[in-house]
């Protein structure tokens, strides 16, 4: 430190300055040359405290022999172990347990029932099995217990278990073994164990543990009474204890009171909302319970109150379906805002989605309903057509690809869905008219989905489901001016005599083995090309200059015709692009064919009959 001099009567003092603030900090050694910093305080590690004396003190020093050391912790915490009452049994069991898990055991099936049978009798009839599924390595043994042991056994354990259901299933280890119990439970021990839930259940929805066990519970194991029954425990506290097998939904509830209805709907709301904050939404009760609440509420500002937390959660709600229905109503009553957070939450997971047997409803319903199409194209309808390749293999995403170029096509979906988002967009908020909406994706997606066809004709024209798909599209919009090249290029994939289709055999001696057809012989091809034959005709009435039987007719080659004309189906197709197609391309068809006339007679399929009558 500085010292400072004073004069004071004559007489020279020195006195001490102050320490600033940076000198606070450090400390001087007088043993040491430099400052040394104080060391924080760490447990277990040696730290050096300047004394009185400027002296170095270690309070804890590095054991002489550190693996004598950790030897002796070990022994410690092994004595500790050894006090309680089950500790030898759980050593043996989790040797036993060790054997037991093994796929390739010695001794197969019996040697396994033998360790189970030893593992009851040690573990089993002490009262100790509630206990012991708490523990991480014990509910493993436990687990083992209930796949691989009798249906004795199996229920031994679960009159043991249920009784403590509510407890286990909120721990961390043991809700496994009440998974165990419901998948290789008899239908009474399930049952048991739902019932077990009966007073809890919006505490379990709520709990992050525990939720999953009763979602997976609810949605694969439960009766249909058993379901209304978990459904009503959301209504109030009067249903906890006490069912009525009368209730299957709210407006139920109250129907004997309609002066219940607020205080009906207030519980739900209370009930629901605390699932929503806790976010464990990804529950097919939840959202059974969400679409039923949405169908009864009247008051608007709660509604958009609602839909508001909704947004956020599309991608989870999408999974089910009545998550889906409860989408569908956010995409119909909610506000622009709602339905942007909607579109942007489902874009990272649009392509599983479309795939998806529920979720693929949702993309339907926005296809249907945002007016802002711009948007949609933006978010959406750019990931959809970029996968069209992926979606077109799939089921549901067919169905996506086909409302983009032929909605509400009765060919396509069923009257009841059509009627569903009819009703649905009748009472939305949007105001742009359905044919104009509808126009205007099919202008940003029909160009892009015909390049894809031209770019990858075989896997366009791979197998029938996705011919169909393939068809719709060519048959969307006549004027579109891409759909020229497309069709040159289908004619030239068509007229290659090594086309063929890969597919399963169906007869029962080669059933399962992959067979090689010819494209032009496929039946589901061969009617997907007599259908694009039969377009000319509308292409002919709209005058866009071109049909598929001119382009074909510029393809054709003799060897093609030779090979065509030796086959009953290609006979037929042949006869569909002569009738369909304007006089002057069915005199050039018939000049082209009068060469191989004689060869025709020779032929005894019904295509070539007929096709001889169309020639003569």
């Amino acid at each position: 430190m500085k010292m400072k001099q004073i004069k004071r009567s004559g007489i020279e003092t020195t006195k001490e300055e102050p320490p600033t603030k940076r000198q606070k900090k450090i400390t001087y050694d007088s043993s040491l040359e430099k400052p040394t910093k104080k060391t924080k305080s760490f447990v277990g590690k040696s730290k050096n405290i300047q004394t009185k004396n400027g002296k170095l003190n270690t309070n804890t020093e590095k054991p002489a022999d550190w693996n004598l050391f950790k030897k002796e912790k070990k022994e410690l915490r092994l004595a500790r172990k050894k006090q309680k009452s089950l500790y030898e049994v759980i050593v043996e069991a989790k040797k036993i347990g060790e054997n037991l898990r093994r796929k390739t055991l010695k001794g197969g099936d019996e040697e396994r029932q033998k360790l189970t049978n030893q593992l009851h009798e040690m573990l089993g009839n002490k009262g100790q099995y509630v206990k012991l599924v708490l523990a991480h390595d014990m509910a493993r043994i436990v687990q083992y217990l209930l796949k691989f042991g009798s249906i004795q056994m199996r229920e031994e354990i679960a009159k043991e278990l249920i009784p403590s259901t509510i407890e286990l299933v909120q721990s961390k280890y043991a809700k496994f073994c009440v998974e165990r119990m419901l998948k290789y439970g008899n239908a009474t021990t399930r049952s048991n164990v739902i019932d077990a839930f009966y007073g809890n259940v919006v505490k379990l929805a709520s709990h992050t543990i525990s939720a999953h066990v009763l979602a997976n519970a609810y949605s694969t194991w439960a009766t249909n009474q058993q379901k209304l029954n978990l459904q009503q425990e959301f209504y109030g506290d009067m249903y906890k204890q006490n069912k009525d097998s009368e209730v299957k939904c709210i407006a139920d509830a109250y129907k004997q009171s309609p002066d219940m209805k607020v205080a009906i709907l207030g519980a739900v709301k209370a009930n629901l909302d605390r699932v929503c904050n806790k976010e464990l939404l990804d529950n097919q009760l939840v959202h059974a319970v969400l679409h039923d609440y949405l169908n009864e509420m009247t008051d608007m500002a709660q509604r958009n109150e609602m839909i508001g937390q909704m947004s956020s959660h599309a991608v989870v709600l999408a999974n089910t379906k009545e998550g889906s229905r409860v989408l569908m109503k956010c995409i119909w009553h909610g506000t622009n805002k709602d339905k942007k957070t909607i579109m942007k939450s489902l874009k990272e997971h649009i392509k599983d989605l479309c795939c998806h047997e529920q979720a693929h409803t949702v993309i339907i319903c926005i296809l249907d309903s945002v007016d802002d199409t711009v948007l949609v194209n933006k978010i959406l309808l750019n990931e959809i057509v970029s996968n069209a390749s992926h979606l077109v293999q799939n089921e549901w995403g067919r169905k996506v690809l086909l409302w983009l170029v032929s909605a509400g096509d009765p060919h396509h979906f069923h009257p009841t869905f059509t009627a569903e988002l009819k009703h649905g967009f009748d009472s939305s908020t949007s105001k742009k008219a359905v044919d104009v909406r509808r126009k205007e994706l099919l202008g940003y997606s029909l160009p892009l989905l015909l390049k894809q066809i031209a770019d990858d004709t075989n896997m366009w024209l791979g197998n029938s489901s996705v011919a169909m798909v393939t068809l719709t599209t060519l048959k969307a919009d006549p004027l579109n001016k891409d759909l020229q090249a497309t069709l040159k290029n289908i004619s030239h994939h068509i007229c290659d005599k090594n086309w063929t289709i890969s597919e399963k055999a169906d007869n029962k001696e080669e059933k399962g083995e992959i067979e090689q057809i010819s494209g032009i012989e496929h039946a589901g091809l061969h009617m997907t090309l007599k259908k694009l034959a039969q377009n000319d005709k509308i292409l002919s009435e709209k005058n866009v200059g071109f049909t598929f039987g001119s382009i074909l007719l510029e393809t054709l080659t003799d060897d093609t015709v030779t090979y065509w004309t030796s086959s009953n189906r290609g006979c037929f197709l042949l006869v569909a692009v002569i009738e369909s197609n304007p006089k002057d391309v069915q005199n050039k068809f018939i000049n082209m064919l009068k060469p191989h006339l004689n060869k025709l007679r020779q032929k005894a399929t019904s295509g070539a009959k007929v096709l001889i009558k169309k020639i003569n």
